[in-house]
């Protein structure tokens, strides 16, 4: 390998925002940790029920919401990602995170 493409290697590259080469912990988001200082647990559920609700461009799918979308695959409409059950199991642990 030579030196120019060793170089170009350990650049980050420019698609990535840079926030999210910041992060240790994910290439897409910011850290949680703190999350529930920041929000209520009702302003969390909301989040992960129907986050385009809250932020319109979004890339974080509505993990509850099942109308409204254009592009899902036959055997997925009318589903949710996830039932109420994981919801709450998944605003329970992010309310954890002080």
């Amino acid at each position: 390998m030579t030196r120019e493409n060793s170089n170009k290697l350990s650049r980050p590259s420019a698609s990535v925002p840079p926030r999210s080469r910041r992060s240790r912990n994910s290439t897409v988001s910011q850290p949680l940790g703190g999350v529930a200082r920041t929000f209520s647990v009702a302003q969390l559920r909301l989040r992960v029920v129907d986050n385009m609700r809250v932020k319109p461009a979004t890339i974080m799918p509505s993990y509850y919401r099942i109308e409204g979308f254009d592009q899902v695959a036959g055997a997925y409409r009318g589903k949710p990602i996830l039932d109420a059950e994981q919801i709450e199991d998944i605003v329970a642990y992010l309310a954890t995170l002080r």
